[in-house]
């Protein structure tokens, strides 16, 4: 018999501008879950402009779904910048420690804010460092507490 379980929502707010990130990032999300459903938000952010991203993601996310909601969008990228999730009423929002989730997760009802620690999620290559896989877990249903998600 067929699970009901619902096809999952990921979305990508980034500021790499079209090239090749966004297709490994697609390609990271569909390899945990070929059903899942990505959604481009956003690829046009002003480099490195945290306040560019935070609005729109503020202005994006609250039409969704439930949804995991990715945002890379970091002057620091490549740095011991922590990757956290925000968990939220409705969604999981997931990024770098830099204020760019805080104004979107308030919005939508934040509830804890955690460190993500279980780096066999994610692949390192890829400029988000991993944050993409480790959504991908999120939306299927696996808790925070079971991933590797601790509260910084």
């Amino acid at each position: 018999m067929r699970s009901e379980r619902m096809n999952a929502i990921v979305t990508l707010t980034t500021d790499f501008e079209a090239g090749e990130y966004i297709g490994a990032m697609k390609g990271a999300i569909l390899t945990v879950d070929p059903d899942a459903t990505v959604v481009d938000i956003d690829h046009a952010i002003r480099p490195h402009d945290i306040r560019h991203g935070a609005y729109v993601l503020y202005s994006a996310v609250p039409y969704y779904p439930f949804a995991a909601h990715v945002g890379v969008v970091d002057p620091g990228v490549g740095t011991k910048r922590r990757a956290i999730v925000c968990v939220c009423e409705g969604a999981f929002l997931v990024g770098p420690d830099n204020g760019l989730l805080i104004p979107a997760a308030r919005r939508l009802g934040l509830k804890e804010v955690r460190e993500i620690t279980n780096r066999k999620l994610g692949r390192r290559p890829v400029r988000t460092g991993g944050r993409a896989s480790n959504v991908r877990h999120e939306g299927q249903g696996r808790g925070a507490d079971d991933q590797g998600f601790r509260q910084p």
